[in-house]
C-alpha cells in the first residue's frame, strides 16, 4: 500500500513528489503513523485541517508538519566523560505527545507558531523612594541613561536614520515603528515594538534570520542603519508565482542568495522556489499537452454530464408515469356513451382499437380483457402477416394485443393437414353470401411443387406427418413412401383481386391422371357447393396434366365437357398461357432455322441484335435482350420474363433498326412478323386492365382468331412438307386454350352479363406467386419441407379465407365466428380414444407380482438389436422425474426411485449434478420391456403413418404381462401414463433418426455425384 500524507494539499509520498525528488537528489520526507492512543489521536484529528475524512491509526504525516523540536534526528548517548555522542538515526521517530502544527500549504492562521518569551524588563529605580532629596547630579545620570537609545528615543530621532534608498518610508504607531519600501505588494517591511525587538517582512511573510546575521533587539541608531542597509541589499524572493497570493516553497528562506552567474529573471526566485516553480510549469505543461489527461479530463466530464442526464430522465419518467396513471384513472372513469359520441367520426377499425384500448384500462391484469371477434380478426391478420411485428406492437403496448396463444387456437380450427379441410368450403360457402352471383364465378387452377422429404410425428393426432397423402385417393404403393410434392388447389374469381387456395396434397413424385381426375371432382363439386361457380380449369403442359384432360374428354375440337355439378352448363380446361410462350421459345431456340407460314425465321437474328448492343456497353439499350434469353441454362429455361422478352415489341424494333447496318440480319422480315404476332397475342391473353380486356367484337379477339388460323395452317403446311416445328404438346395446347377462351367469352357475355374478360385470372400467375411466397416464408431452401411447407399453406390461406369481400356488409368478425362454429367430419380425438383403449386392454391382461430382475437381464434374444442398460436406466430416470405430471401421490413417486445405486447407474452418477434420479428395478424393467417391442416392431415394420398403433399391437401379442408400478390406488393409471408417454417420447426419436439417415444417403449420393462429374 503506497504512503501518503494525511494533510490536505500536501503531495508527499505520492509517486510524482518521489520521482522529482529523486531526480533533483533529494531524500524523502519521513512519514510518521498515527498513534494508536485513542486520545492522542483525537488531539492529532484537531489539530489537522480536513474535514472530508477521518483520521484513521492508519493515516501518515509526513515530517513537514511538526515542529523540529517535536522530531528525534539523533541517538543522543552521554559518555563518561561527559560529553555527548549523536548518532544520526536512519529513520526519524516523534517525540512522545508530539502533535502536527504546521499547514504551509493552507492559511497562516492554521499553523500555530512558537511563541517565544519576551525578555524581561528593565527595572528602574524610584528615585523618590530612595533618596528623600535626590541631587541634581544623580537626576542628571538618570536621564543621560534613558537618552541613550531607547523606543521613545527612536520616535524622536527617526529623521536620524540614514534612507539606504528613496522608496523606503516610515510610520509611527503608539507600540510600533515600522520602516517599509511602500508599494503595491508592500516588498519589505522592518516592525520595531515598543521592546525594540525587530520583525522583518519580505512580500507579506516574516522573515526569521539567525542571529549570528542579524541582531533581533536593537541596542542603538546604529544598528538600525546597519538592518536597513542589509534589508535594502536583499532581494526578495517574489514565490513561486507572482499572483497576490504567493505560493513559496517549504524550505524557502524569503530572500534569494546571491551566487555566481545568476541573473535575469531567475535572479528573483531563491534555489527552492526555483525548482518547485520548474515542477509547477512541468505539471502544467503536462497537463496541457497530454493526451490521456485530456482524454481522462473528457471521460470524466462526459460521465458527469450522462449522469445528470440520467437523473433528469429519470425525473421525466416519474412524471410521465404519474401522469399515465392519472390519464388511466380518468379513462376508467369515462362514460362509455360520451367515448362513443367522441370517436363517431374515426374509421370503423380505428374506433375498435380506441374501444379495446379503453376496456383494458379498466382491467388490472392482462389475464382479464375480454376481445370482440372484430378486434380478434384484424389481430389474426397482423399475426399471419408477420410474428414480429405483431410481438412488437402487443410487448410495446402499442395496441392491446391478445397473445400469440389466443391467436394460435383461433388458427388451430383451420387444420394443417393435407385434403380438403371442411372448415375452408364452411367459411367460403358464409363468404359466398355476401358476393354478387356474377363475381362468383372463376378459375380452379392447380400445380404442384417440389418440396423435401421430412417426417414428423404429431403428439396430438398420433401420426406421423410426410408420408404421402391424396386422401381416400392415395395409391396403395405410396402410402408407405416420403412425400415430395406438394399439389395446390386454388380458386381464382374472373373479377375482384382475391384468390383462396383450398386444398393441398402430398405425393410421391407427380400425382398421375386418374388421381387428377378424382381430386378436380372432388374439388370443383366442394366450391360449387359452397357458392361458387367454376367455369374453367387451368393446368400447366405436364403429360399427367394432359391425361387428366382426356379422362374428361378433352380434345382439339372439344375443349369443354359437361360441367360436373350442373348438367345445363359447360366446363372449359386450359393450359397456363406464359407456359406455353416459355415452351413456343424453347422449341424455336433448339433449332437454328425454323419454317412459317411467311417464310423462315433464324435464331441468329436474335443473336445480332444482342450483339450489336454489346458494343457499347454502358449505353442505353433498345431490345434489353440479353444472351441468356437466346441461350438459356437449364434453370433459366421456364423463366417467364425472358419468354416475353423474345417476343417484345422492343426486339422488332431494335431488328428493324439494326438491319440496315448489320448484314446478320438480312432476310429477318420473318422473324419480325413472327415477333408481331405472338407479341400481340401476349397483350391479349395476359391482360390486367379493363382497357386491354378482352371483349366481343373487339381487335383482341380477332387477334385470337387470326393466331388460331395462322396456328393451325402452319403446323397443317410445316408436317405436309417436312419441316421442323414446334412440339406437338405445345401446339395442342395453344389450340385449346385459344378455342376455350373465345367459347368463355361468348358465354360470360351472353348469359352472365360480362362485358369484358380480363385474361390474366385465367392463367396460373397467382398460384405461382403463392409457392413463392411459400419459399420465401420457409427460408432460404427452395425446396420447404412437406410439414413446413403445409403449416405456411395453412396461415396463407386462412388470411385470404376469413377476409371479407370488398364491398360486402360482412364484417371479419363474423367470418371468425364462422370459422369458430365449425365442427369438422373428422374427430381429432379419434386416435387418442383408440390408443387408450389399446392400452387398456393390454393392462387389464393383469401384471406380474413378482419381478425376476436377474432372469430379465439374462434372457435376451442376441440376434435383435438392443439398447444399453446403461441408456435404459437414464431414460427411466428422465421418465421418473417427469411423472410428476401424471400423478401427485407420494407413494406412487416413491416407487419410481431407488436409493441404492446400482452397476446400470453408471451414465447417471457420471453425468448428474446431484439433481438425477435412480429408479427403481419396477420402472426399469417395464421400461426395458417397452423398448424391447419398440425394436422388434421397427424391425418387423417399416416406419409408417401408424407405428405407433403397431407398437400397441405387439405388446398386446408378444407380451403375457406387463409390469405396473405406482401404489395399489393408482398403479394401473400411473402404468398406463407412463406407457403412453413413452411411446409418445420414442417416436419422435425415431422420427429423428429416420430424417438424419436420408439426409445422410442424400448427402453421399451428392458428394459421389460431384466426384463422378469431375472425372
Amino acid at each position: 500500500m503506497v504512503k501518503c500524507c494525511f494533510e490536505p494539499r500536501c503531495n508527499t509520498g505520492y509517486a510524482l513528489d518521489v520521482k522529482q525528488r529523486k531526480s533533483i537528489g533529494f531524500k524523502n520526507k519521513s512519514l510518521f503513523k498515527a498513534p494508536k492512543n485513542t486520545e492522542l489521536l483525537a488531539r492529532w484529528h484537531r489539530a489537522i485541517p480536513r474535514k472530508d475524512k477521518m483520521l484513521t491509526e492508519k493515516c501518515y504525516i509526513c515530517e513537514l508538519h511538526f515542529k523540529e523540536n517535536d522530531i528525534l534526528f539523533c541517538d543522543e548517548t552521554t559518555l563518561n566523560d561527559g560529553t555527548v555522542n549523536k548518532i544520526k538515526r536512519i529513520r526519524p521517530i516523534l517525540k512522545a505527545g508530539a502533535v502536527p502544527s504546521i499547514f504551509p500549504n493552507l492559511p497562516f492562521y492554521l499553523t500555530k507558531h512558537t511563541i517565544n518569551r519576551k525578555p524581561p524588563l528593565k527595572r528602574s529605580i524610584n528615585i523618590d523612594k530612595k533618596m528623600s532629596k535626590p541631587s541634581q547630579a544623580c537626576l542628571n545620570t538618570v536621564e543621560n541613561s534613558h537618552e541613550e537609545f531607547s523606543f521613545q528615543y527612536l520616535k524622536e530621532n527617526l529623521n536620524l536614520l540614514e534612507k539606504p534608498g528613496n522608496k523606503w518610508m516610515f510610520g509611527l504607531t503608539d507600540d510600533e515603528v515600522v520602516l517599509a519600501i511602500w508599494n503595491s505588494d508592500s516588498e519589505k517591511r522592518i516592525v520595531i515594538s515598543n521592546n525594540l525587538i525587530v520583525k522583518i517582512f519580505l512580500n507579506g511573510i516574516e522573515i526569521l534570520f539567525d542571529c549570528n546575521i542579524i541582531n533581533t533587539t536593537l541596542l542603538s541608531m546604529n544598528d538600525t542603519n546597519k538592518l536597513l542597509k542589509y534589508i535594502h541589499s536583499l532581494i526578495a524572493c517574489k514565490g513561486i508565482t507572482s499572483a497576490n497570493n504567493i505560493n513559496r516553497s517549504i524550505t524557502c528562506k524569503g530572500y534569494v542568495e546571491k551566487r555566481l552567474g545568476q541573473r535575469g529573471p531567475m535572479s528573483s526566485y531563491c534555489f527552492d522556489c526555483r525548482i518547485e516553480r520548474k515542477k509547477m510549469a512541468d505539471r502544467i505543461r503536462k497537463k496541457v499537452f497530454n493526451p490521456r489527461g485530456k482524454i481522462r479530463n473528457k471521460t470524466q466530464k462526459s460521465a458527469k454530464q450522462l449522469k445528470r442526464k440520467v437523473s433528469r430522465l429519470r425525473n421525466k419518467v416519474i412524471e410521465l408515469r404519474r401522469k399515465m396513471n392519472k390519464i388511466k384513472e380518468l379513462c376508467a372513469s369515462t362514460n362509455e356513451e360520451i367515448l362513443i359520441k367522441t370517436i363517431q367520426k374515426l374509421p370503423k377499425n380505428q374506433q375498435e382499437a380506441v374501444k379495446t384500448c379503453f376496456d383494458a384500462s379498466k382491467v388490472a391484469s392482462s389475464n382479464g380483457r375480454r376481445y370482440t371477434l372484430n378486434w380478434i380478426y384484424e389481430c389474426m391478420l397482423i399475426r399471419i402477416k408477420s410474428r414480429k411485428t405483431y410481438e412488437h406492437i402487443r410487448i410495446h403496448n402499442i395496441l392491446t394485443l391478445p397473445s400469440v396463444e389466443t391467436i394460435r387456437k383461433y388458427l388451430k380450427h383451420t387444420k394443417g393437414v393435407y385434403g380438403f379441410q371442411p372448415s375452408t368450403f364452411t367459411c367460403l360457402k358464409e363468404k359466398s353470401k355476401h358476393i354478387n352471383i356474377n363475381e362468383r364465378r372463376g378459375t380452379l387452377l392447380l400445380d404442384e411443387m417440389k418440396v423435401s422429404e421430412q417426417l414428423v410425428f404429431d403428439k396430438e393426432t398420433l401420426k406421423v406427418n410426410g408420408f404421402t397423402d391424396l386422401g381416400k385417393y392415395t395409391p396403395l404403393d405410396q402410402k408407405q413412401k416420403k412425400g415430395d410434392h406438394a399439389l395446390v388447389l386454388m380458386f381464382q374469381p374472373f373479377r375482384g383481386q382475391w384468390v383462396q387456395a383450398v386444398a393441398c396434397f402430398l405425393s410421391r413424385g407427380a400425382a398421375n391422371s386418374a388421381v387428377l381426375h378424382q381430386i378436380v371432382i372432388e374439388a370443383i363439386i366442394l366450391i360449387e357447393k359452397s357458392g361458387f361457380f367454376v367455369d374453367v380449369v387451368t393446368t400447366d403442359g405436364a403429360a399427367w396434366n394432359r391425361g387428366m384432360w382426356n379422362k374428361f374428354g378433352i380434345s382439339e375440337n372439344n375443349v369443354s365437357c359437361e360441367h360436373i355439378f350442373d348438367n345445363n352448363r359447360r366446363l372449359w380446361f386450359m393450359s397456363d398461357f406464359p407456359h406455353l410462350i416459355k415452351n413456343l421459345r424453347n422449341s424455336l431456340i433448339k433449332q437454328n432455322e425454323t419454317w412459317t407460314p411467311e417464310g423462315g425465321i433464324q435464331i441468329k437474328h436474335w443473336d445480332a441484335v444482342i450483339d450489336e448492343e454489346k458494343l457499347q456497353e454502358y449505353s442505353l439499350k433498345i431490345s434489353k435482350l440479353q444472351t441468356e434469353d437466346m441461350h438459356p441454362k437449364f434453370y433459366q429455361k421456364m423463366n417467364v420474363g425472358r419468354a416475353f422478352r423474345f417476343f417484345s415489341e422492343d426486339t422488332a424494333i431494335a431488328m428493324e433498326l439494326y438491319k440496315s447496318n448489320n448484314t446478320k440480319l438480312e432476310g429477318c422480315e420473318n422473324s419480325i412478323s413472327l415477333i408481331k404476332r405472338v407479341h400481340n397475342l401476349i397483350k391479349t391473353m395476359n391482360s390486367r386492365t379493363q382497357n386491354g380486356a378482352l371483349r366481343i367484337n373487339s381487335p383482341e379477339e380477332n387477334c385470337i382468331k387470326e393466331f388460331l388460323v395462322y396456328l393451325i395452317d402452319w403446323e397443317s403446311r410445316s408436317k405436309s412438307l417436312g419441316y421442323g416445328f414446334i412440339t406437338d404438346n405445345t401446339c395442342y395446347g395453344l389450340k385449346v386454350t385459344l378455342k376455350a377462351t373465345l367459347e368463355l367469352l361468348s358465354f360470360l357475355c351472353a348469359e352472365c352479363d360480362y362485358y369484358f374478360l380480363m385474361t390474366s385470372r385465367l392463367n396460373q400467375d397467382s398460384l405461382e406467386r403463392f409457392f413463392g411466397m411459400m419459399r420465401s416464408a420457409c427460408g432460404s431452401n427452395d425446396h420447404p419441407d412437406a410439414i413446413l411447407f403445409i403449416q405456411m399453406f395453412r396461415l396463407l390461406s386462412t388470411y385470404s379465407l376469413v377476409k371479407p369481400p370488398k364491398g360486402s356488409n360482412v364484417s371479419g368478425g363474423d367470418m371468425i365466428n364462422t370459422l369458430l362454429n365449425i365442427k369438422d367430419i373428422t374427430n381429432t380425438n379419434e386416435r387418442a380414444q383408440r390408443i387408450n383403449q389399446e392400452l387398456d386392454q393390454i393392462l387389464d391382461k393383469g401384471h406380474s407380482e413378482k419381478i425376476e430382475f436377474a432372469s430379465y437381464i439374462h434372457d435376451h434374444d442376441y440376434g435383435l438389436p438392443d439398447t444399453s442398460s446403461l441408456i435404459l436406466s437414464y431414460l427411466a430416470g428422465y421418465i421418473a422425474r417427469k411423472s410428476t405430471r401424471f400423478t401427485k401421490c407420494q407413494r406412487c413417486l416413491l416407487t419410481l426411485k431407488n436409493e441404492l445405486t446400482s452397476s446400470r447407474d453408471k451414465l447417471i452418477d457420471m453425468r448428474s449434478k446431484g439433481y438425477l434420479i435412480h429408479p427403481s428395478d419396477c420402472l426399469f424393467v417395464l421400461i426395458s420391456t417397452l423398448e424391447k417391442i419398440t425394436l422388434q416392431t421397427l424391425i418387423s415394420e417399416e416406419l409408417n403413418v401408424d407405428t405407433i398403433f403397431s407398437i400397441t399391437s405387439h405388446l398386446w401379442t408378444d407380451t403375457a404381462s406387463l409390469p405396473f408400478v405406482g401404489c395399489e390406488e393408482h398403479n394401473m393409471d400411473l402404468t398406463k401414463s407412463i406407457v403412453r408417454f413413452f411411446i409418445t417420447m420414442r417416436m419422435h426419436f425415431i422420427v429423428r433418426r429416420s430424417n438424419y439417415n436420408e439426409t445422410t444417403k442424400k448427402k453421399e449420393k451428392t458428394k459421389c455425384s460431384r466426384k463422378l462429374s469431375k472425372l
